[in-house]
């Protein structure tokens, strides 16, 4: 048995010695790095999925997507008024005061904003602030129906 394998032995050292791979082929996995405009434009995506989903009344499954929607793209305030409605859907009004903030970062003409943050404001009974804030989204549209 220890003649066998010191044969098998022998055989591949002398194999490898005198025959060599001239070229070695190999499978390299291909990654496609997606651009940054390819992932707003997904985001913005995942957020139309993730309103459509608070519509059919999927609440956590769309604060869910929410939460990737912006994490993909801070700087659309959209998104963020998305997750602030899921957050409301999901009675999270203290994490959706925080989204309407920084969709209010980004852009403070926006009067719905306000309005919102008023209503979210008057469900936690804090009433003047949702009076300030009504103010606020006035004096930005004051012919607004919803206000």
């Amino acid at each position: 048995m220890k003649n066998f394998f010191k044969k098998i032995i022998c055989f591949s050292l002398l194999g490898f010695c005198f025959f060599r791979a001239e070229q070695i082929q190999a499978v390299v996995p291909y990654y496609f790095f997606p651009s940054i405009k390819n992932l707003k434009k997904e985001s913005l995506s995942i957020g139309k999925n993730a309103y459509q989903l608070l519509y059919f009344g999927q609440y956590k499954q769309s604060l869910n997507l929410a939460k990737l929607a912006v994490q993909i793209n801070k700087t659309d305030e959209k998104l963020w008024l998305i997750l602030s409605e899921a957050q409301i859907a999901n009675k999270q009004y203290k994490n959706a005061l925080i989204s309407l903030n920084e969709a209010q970062i980004i852009n403070s003409k926006n009067s719905e904003i306000y309005f919102v943050k008023s209503d979210i404001y008057l469900k936690i009974l804090e009433l003047q602030k949702a009076k300030t804030t009504l103010k606020k989204g006035l004096k930005i549209t004051p012919n607004n129906h919803r206000a």
